[in-house]
């Protein structure tokens, strides 16, 4: 998710998730960006756009 999909009332991003299927309340989706902000994920993904060598990894998409 590109950070700047937190900036302003994030209704893109709720769009995003709610069509991926996140069940948000509707009482609290403005606490949404803040928790966002706040977790940190134990692990991370790399997403790849076009195919070749990132490190010593082959990325095809």
């Amino acid at each position: 998710m590109p950070r700047e999909m937190l900036s302003g009332s994030c209704e893109c991003l709720r769009a995003e998730l709610l069509k991926q299927g996140l069940m948000i309340n509707h009482h609290r989706r403005e606490m949404l960006p803040a928790y966002l902000q706040a977790t940190s994920p134990e692990k991370q993904l790399e997403c790849a756009l076009k195919v070749g060598w990132h490190k010593d990894v082959l990325c095809v998409v």
